[in-house]
């Protein structure tokens, strides 16, 4: 009934299916991406270093985390989304998904 995934090519698909998604990023902004009232984003740590103009993307480069590579803070964007983050958000789509069928079966 919906997608779980990260800012990729997978979470557009289904987007452009009209499949509700759970989209977990950290490095990319949220304006990068379609509009999903279920994404997982920490803006309390480091974040969105693929929009920043002061470091290009190195798409061969697995480990890019320009701004704190080699520290402990490197891929906090990511380290410090918990699971209790992702499954609130999933949570939050079930819901969504339970009431709109609801609705649905009244009509």
């Amino acid at each position: 009934s919906f997608f779980i995934g990260l800012s990729s090519g997978l979470a557009w698909l289904a987007h452009a299916a009209v499949t509700p998604v759970v989209m977990i990023s950290g490095f990319t902004h949220p304006t990068n991406e379609f509009e999903t009232p279920y994404r997982v984003f920490n803006t309390h740590v480091c974040n969105s270093c693929w929009h920043d103009i002061r470091h290009p993307f190195e798409h061969s480069n697995f480990l890019f985390c320009p701004r704190h590579k080699d520290t402990p803070r490197q891929f906090e964007c990511t380290r410090h989304i918990s699971s209790g983050h992702v499954i609130a958000a999933i949570e939050e789509a079930i819901s969504h998904i339970c009431i709109e069928a609801d609705v649905t079966a009244r009509t």
